[in-house]
């Protein structure tokens, strides 16, 4: 009878946190694909119609990077494969992934908790669950389709907690060993996993009230096995990465260098405040990006000394409260380290994102299921404040989630709502213009420039989205002027200009791949203006040129093709041009297809005049 009732309760608690959790994400299968979603699925066909899968998934999703993350990209693969791109699709997917993590989670809670009578076991795991399915902060990487690298790390990571503390001999090592590398392959946020497992094992096995280091790496040898084959795993996954990346295994962003090491030091210390304080308390300020200037004040060295004062006291302080929360802060810490800045990771210039706190999460809501139950023990007030309190805090997270996942809707919406948390960030800026003109939205992006440039403080990049909207409204010598000077004071190493016309034309080149590099979105943008505003004044042969650039930096960028078939059209040269076109066909979305071709009939219609030859190329 006893096993009945547990069975049953247990199944009502989940079924509730997972009900609680659909009901509050209710609207994410309304949203848009945004952001990155358009270069990774739209624009690309690699995940799309991959002619080697293998290729696909090992090549970084974005040029110049070193990002090796094939199991995502699988999933993309077999879902686009299986039903297109569509965006509610991927956002379900998503939002089914954070749900299997929060199961974990709870089971995870459960199995650390065994000191526990069952009752208190119960609640504490089921505060868990609900902390991790309802924090705030997880709600870019669920609204937001790309953030599906970020979901993928925390499930696979903590699908290897439990395993490592529910089985045991040699099925934990190899299934432990197994979800880490598979964590791995999503994202290279685990690398640190293998030092969380240990002391989550250590917790399910020995209990958090004895919390000393010794104490760990004394366990830590008597499971040795365990030990060297997650650091076995490890090395077995470099080495893999090693080999997809041809040798690069992380890329910096040199800007983000510091001259001064105490500098360096300081922005780590703030990050570190910037991620507790987005997991303490995200509520104010959740939004996309997190502009921090790299001009270090007095404030940034006082919260940068609050960040590094509260590290070591978290990591070094005794006490027998404190102990037995000690493994679960240690924990967290630890899977902060690959995002702190400790390496300068190109980032733009946010000091952090939400997502990267997928992972630090797991460890944040198991550590609160074991604070819930002290403070429940308070008794009198104490006990009615907390059971007055996580209620609210619940509510509050419920309510977040509803108003903030509608502003992922579309670009618009997502950077407009950017914007007016950072409106000095160039790269904030430069999307929502880009955003506004894409839509056709004239007005309201000269408002934007406008806005931007009373400000006085105009990044030089930003010249590449303010030449799409002269472009669009035919201003053609302006766009052109504008992005000529943006180039011109961008401090970027631009390859292609290392060949001749006539190699870009052939795309018979061979260039380091390294030498693609963080900046190939803006080269691309800006040649893009350069192409379309040459198309309008009939510069055919610059057109052409320009589209050629483009797909030096990206071959399998559909607008690349097009810009180069028109302007091959302009020439005369409809036999490669049909070819261009083609292949901007093949690379584009089904449903972009109709209006492509719509471009194409407006376009020749314009140019071809009382051409017979180049009328009859309407109607194909």
């Amino acid at each position: 009878m006893r096993t009945e009732k547990t069975t049953f309760k247990w199944v009502i608690f989940i079924i509730a946190v997972m009900g609680v959790t659909i009901a509050a994400y209710h609207s994410v299968w309304t949203l848009d694909y945004v952001w990155d979603d358009r270069q990774l699925f739209i624009d690309s066909p690699d995940l799309r119609n991959p002619t080697n899968i293998l290729e696909s998934i090992t090549t970084p999703v974005l040029s110049g990077t070193t990002y090796f993350r094939p199991l995502p990209l699988l999933t993309f693969i077999a879902e686009f494969s299986l039903f297109g791109p569509n965006a509610t699709i991927s956002h379900l997917i998503n939002l089914l992934i954070h749900l299997v993590t929060s199961l974990l989670v709870i089971a995870c809670a459960w199995k650390l908790l065994n000191a526990q009578i069952y009752e208190r076991r119960l609640s504490g795991s089921i505060v868990s669950g609900v902390i991790y399915a309802l924090h705030p902060a997880l709600i870019e990487p669920i609204a937001w389709v790309s953030g599906r690298f970020d979901l993928m790390v925390a499930m696979f990571s903590a699908a290897a907690i439990a395993v490592a503390v529910y089985t045991k001999g040699l099925i934990r090592i190899v299934i432990s060993c197994l979800f880490f590398m598979l964590a791995a392959f999503s994202k290279e946020m685990a690398a640190t996993l293998p030092a969380i497992i240990m002391i989550m094992f250590w917790v399910a096995s020995e209990g958090s009230d004895d919390f000393k280091y010794k104490n760990i790496a004394r366990f830590v040898f008597e499971h040795w096995r365990f030990a060297i084959s997650l650091v076995v795993t490890g090395v077995a996954y470099l080495y893999l990465r090693h080999w997809s990346l041809n040798g690069a295994v992380y890329h910096i962003n040199v800007a983000r260098i510091f001259e001064d090491s105490y500098d360096q030091i300081a922005y780590i210390g703030n990050t570190i405040v910037f991620y507790i304080k987005m997991t303490v308390w995200p509520f104010s300020n959740i939004n996309p990006m997190h502009y921090f200037s790299m001009d270090m004040d007095a404030k940034s060295y006082i919260v940068a000394a609050i960040g590094w004062g509260f590290v070591f006291a978290s990591l070094f302080a005794r006490g027998n409260i404190y102990s037995r929360y000690k493994a679960y802060v240690v924990s967290y810490f630890i899977s902060l380290l690959p995002v702190i800045n400790v390496i300068p990771l190109t980032i733009g210039d946010n000091i952090g994102h939400e997502r990267f706190l997928c992972l630090p999460l797991v460890l944040f809501s198991l550590l609160l299921g074991q604070v819930v139950l002290d403070l429940l023990d308070l008794g009198g007030k104490k006990r009615f404040f907390v059971l007055g309190a996580l209620p609210a805090i619940v509510l509050l997270s419920i309510l977040n989630i509803t108003v903030t996942v509608p502003l992922w809707s579309n670009n618009i919406i997502l950077w407009k709502w950017a914007f007016d948390k950072n409106e000095e960030d160039p790269y904030v800026q430069y999307s929502l213009i880009s955003a506004l003109v894409q839509q056709r939205e004239f007005v309201l992006a000269e408002k934007i420039v406008n806005q931007v440039e009373a400000t006085g403080q105009i990044n030089n990049r930003l010249g590449v989205s303010i030449g799409f909207l002269k472009v669009r409204q035919q201003k053609y010598d302006e766009a052109k002027a504008i992005v000529r000077d943006s180039l011109n004071k961008v401090n970027i190493t631009l390859p292609h200009t290392a060949l001749s016309e006539e190699q870009l034309a052939s795309g018979k080149y061979h260039l380091d791949e390294r030498s693609r590099y963080l900046d190939v979105w803006f080269a691309r943008s800006a040649f893009t203006v350069l192409s379309e505003a040459n198309l309008g004044m009939r510069n055919f042969q610059k057109a052409k040129h320009q589209a050629d650039i483009m797909i030096f930096y990206q071959n399998e960028y559909p607008p690349a093709h097009f810009l180069r078939a028109l302007a091959l059209y302009g020439l005369g040269d409809y036999e490669a041009a049909d070819i261009s076109y083609s292949k901007a066909e093949q690379l584009i979305v089904e449903h972009g297809k109709a209006e492509l071709y719509e471009l194409r009939r407006q376009f020749l219609s314009q140019v071809c005049e009382k051409n017979n030859k180049c009328l009859k190329q309407i109607d194909k």
